[in-house]
Parts: structure tokens; sequence; C-alpha cells
């Protein structure tokens, strides 16, 4: 049983969300897109897929196949760039391979379909490249609204659920230290509360810990 995970500070890093499929002998089958040999579709218009080549998305690609140990990462031919849609593409990408996400956020994937269940992760992926604003570090004034954020959402609806979750620092501390080991975020003091794993993502499926992206990258 596996289950997604979410980030605190970044739409795309709530990545390597998790996507599978079965398979025979351990091939995945994800449709046709799927081969060694495929390339972009003819109709791809690199003006209008922001992703297909940049240096950011393979650096993704790359990452993936790593950390899933796929030694010979297939070439997947791109379907579409997605964006704030990122979730609801991979998540159909997953189920259309037979491996929906239950209510929980859970995917049962058997032991002996692991290494498919790999190779699928990177293939969805692929075949759903970020358009390429979301795979950029996020900017001070990112930062500055996940804040006010955090302080007049997050931590409210938190408490609704019962949960004294202290307020973050200021927004000058906040952005000061988002990227080191003293950043805020509500799941680590969800945790400081003695909450466990699925207590903790339950609640922040409820109260989550980024604002709505089209707020997040409103400027972008």
């Amino acid at each position: 049983m596996l289950k997604r995970t979410t980030a605190a500070t970044s739409f795309v890093v709530a990545s390597l969300l998790l996507v599978g499929c079965s398979g025979s002998e351990g091939e995945a089958s994800v449709g046709p897109s799927t081969t060694k040999e495929a390339d972009a579709p003819e109709t791809a218009d690199a003006e209008d897929r922001p992703s297909l080549h940049s240096k950011e998305w393979q650096q993704r690609l790359d990452e993936i196949a790593l950390a899933y140990g796929i030694e010979d990462p297939p070439r997947v031919a791109p379907i579409r760039v997605v964006g704030e849609d990122y979730v609801e593409a991979i998540d159909a990408c997953m189920s259309d391979a037979g491996f929906p996400i239950d209510e929980s956020g859970a995917i049962n994937v058997p032991e002996d379909q692991a290494e498919a269940y790999a190779l699928v992760v990177y293939t969805c992926e692929a075949q759903y490249p970020i358009d390429s604003r979301y795979l950029q570090p996020l900017t001070e004034e990112q930062y500055k609204t996940i804040h006010a954020y955090l302080v007049s959402e997050a931590v409210p609806c938190l408490a609704d659920l019962g949960y004294a979750v202290p307020v973050p620092p200021s927004e000058a501390t906040y952005v000061a230290t988002v990227d080191g080991p003293d950043a805020y975020t509500t799941s680590g003091e969800l945790y400081k509360l003695g909450l466990d794993t699925a207590e903790v993502e339950a609640a922040i499926a409820d109260c989550p810990e980024i604002p709505p992206v089209e707020d997040l990258y409103s400027d972008r």
C-alpha cells in the first residue's frame, strides 16, 4: 500500500505523485505512446508546450528515473502540458493503467508489480509534462503569499479540527528560513503535537499547506 505525498511549498513538488499501472512480465502498459522509439506527436507545438524542451523538465525525468532505479528510461511521447490540472492528469493516467487512488490517497501495488509500477511513475510524468513556470524556484513574493495563507487560512482551519498549531513566524523570518532546517510547515507542527503520519496526512488533506495554485502563480 503506497500513499501519495504532498509538498509544503511548491505546486510542482507535489510530485513524485505516485502513479502506477499493471503489466505483464515486468512491462508497464499505459497505452501506445509508451515506447522506446516514440517521439512527440507531430501536432506538438513547442510554443504551446513550454516544458517539452526545457532543461527543468528533463532534469525532473532524470530525477524520477534515478529515484525509482530505472536504468534505461523509455522515450515517451508527451500527450499534453499540464499546469493546475497536474494532479487530475496524473490520477487519470494512473486509474486508466489499473491503479486508482482510493479515498484515503493510497495505492495498492503488489510486490511482484513494483518494477512495472516504477516504470509507469516515469511514464505518466513524461506523458504529462508540467508547464515550465511551475518548475521554477518560488519567488520571495510567492513565499509571502504562502505565509499569508498559512496565517489566515491553514492554521485557523487546523484549529477548527482541534489542532492547536502555532502561527508561522513573521513574514521576514518565514521567508528567510523557508529553505533551511528551521522552516515552518503546518505538517511539521502537527508532528510536534504527536500525530502519526496518517493523522497528519488527513489533516493536511482538509487544510492544505499551500494556497490554491491560481493564487500562488497569479503573477506568472
